[in-house]
């Protein structure tokens, strides 16, 4: 039973790491099939939520049962019911999987310029660029250049601030509509962004600045579709899964490229 839990544990970790949202119960049914996995199989649980010998095998000694990833397929007839099935959200996001950090110079600040998002008005677009130049001082100047995160729901209300670390930030169980933050590393959109963007509804619209002065937008429209973004997302994982195993950050970054190729309702600005 020890040699199952330590196996399991560390394939939650990678299940984790790979940005599944939920696994699946299954039990080995037959005449020695346990009463306590019968009562377990085929139930659905957030990745969040698995304890290793308390809700998923090893139940008891020679447990045969094992979890799935939940990949496609489910059984569920709306986004909000899917939601509700995984519960949890994630709340961290990230520049990647490296922990480079390039330097932010006065020149890339004073000469910051971004795109235009057309569903802002030039004023809210020039608030805009405004703020992401505070964030890169305010990275600068009181994180170390490390990652910093931006947060409001009006251009004239107050901006929340969460200070990371070089590749990650967790912005806790806050839903806000506007999310800035930099990517020291000056890579596009982690898989963790992307994971954060789709799970809170209320968050229409992320940005990354980074330190060689590149801003992009990524926006959400009425027809992005949760389960859609779902299924996409882990086909990409495992098609792009021995990228993955070689090199993380080219791997995930595949997966994120694909994925906003596939998926209606989520539009990269700036590119």
């Amino acid at each position: 039973m020890l040699t199952s839990y330590v196996v399991n544990t560390a394939e939650l970790d990678d299940s984790k790491r790979r940005g599944i949202l939920a696994k699946k119960f299954e039990a080995t049914l037959d005449k020695r099939t346990s009463k306590v996995c019968r009562d377990h199989d085929q139930r659905i649980i957030p990745i969040d939520k698995i304890k290793i010998g308390v809700n998923a095998p090893p139940l008891h000694p020679y447990c045969r049962s094992h979890l799935s990833d939940m990949l496609e397929g489910l059984d569920y007839d709306s986004e909000d019911e899917l939601m509700r099935m995984i519960e949890g959200k994630n709340n961290h996001i990230s520049s990647g999987h490296g922990n480079k950090i390039y330097p932010i110079n006065d020149n890339v600040v004073n000469n910051l310029n971004g795109p235009n998002v057309d569903n802002l008005t030039q004023a809210e677009n020039d608030v805009l660029l405004k703020f992401n130049k505070e964030l890169l001082i305010e990275a600068r100047d009181s994180n170390n250049s490390m990652e910093v995160a931006f947060m409001f729901n009006g251009f004239e209300e107050k901006i929340y601030k969460i200070y990371g670390t070089e590749s990650e930030l967790d912005l806790g169980s806050f839903d806000y509509k506007y999310v800035l933050h930099n990517h020291p590393n000056n890579e596009f959109f982690s898989n963790k962004d992307l994971a954060y963007f789709a799970t809170h509804p209320k968050t229409k619209l992320m940005g990354i600045v980074k330190h060689n002065g590149d801003i992009l937008y990524l926006e959400k429209s009425k027809d992005f579709n949760f389960k859609k973004y779902y299924t996409e997302y882990n086909r990409a994982v495992k098609k792009f899964s021995s990228v993955i195993e070689n090199n993380e950050q080219l791997g995930y970054n595949k997966v994120v490229r694909e994925v906003l190729k596939k998926v209606k309702g989520l539009n990269v600005i700036g590119e």
